[in-house]
Formats: structure tokens, sequence, C-alpha cells
């Protein structure tokens, strides 16, 4: 099951943020913790059906900072 959203950062070391926006730009989840990932709710609420963003900031084996963006949908 699918239960919980993270990311898998291949090649990053450590994650300085990994964020999550809605449709209108809102962030509904950040963490900075590699593990943690969200559960598809925002302050308890189950949130919509539906495309949400997500941002991953992070510094790889280099040292370099890298900077992933992409799209998740969200279904129940």
């Amino acid at each position: 099951l699918n239960d919980v959203f993270r990311p898998t950062p291949v090649g990053i070391d450590r994650i300085e943020y990994f964020r999550i926006f809605n449709r209108f730009g809102e962030k509904v989840f950040e963490t900075s913790e590699i593990n943690k990932g969200w559960d598809g709710s925002y302050k308890g609420i189950r949130q919509p059906l539906g495309g949400y963003v997500w941002m991953l900031k992070g510094v790889d084996r280099k040292g370099d900072v890298k900077v992933l963006k992409g799209n998740v949908l969200l279904v129940r």
C-alpha cells in the first residue's frame, strides 16, 4: 500500500526540505527528515483528491545542492 508519499532521493546524502503544495500554492507538508513522508492530510484533515506539487532540496555526495520537483496524484 502507498499510504505515505515520501521521496527516494538517490545520491542525496541529506535534505534541507521536502515540501508538498496544493493546487492553490498552499504548503500542506514540509519536513527535513529524509525518511518522513506525507500521509495526504493537512492539519489533521484529509486533503481532496487531485494533483499536488512536490519539491525537494538536498545536498549530494559531492556537496552540490540539488533541487528536484515533480507532481503526485492523491487517490484513495
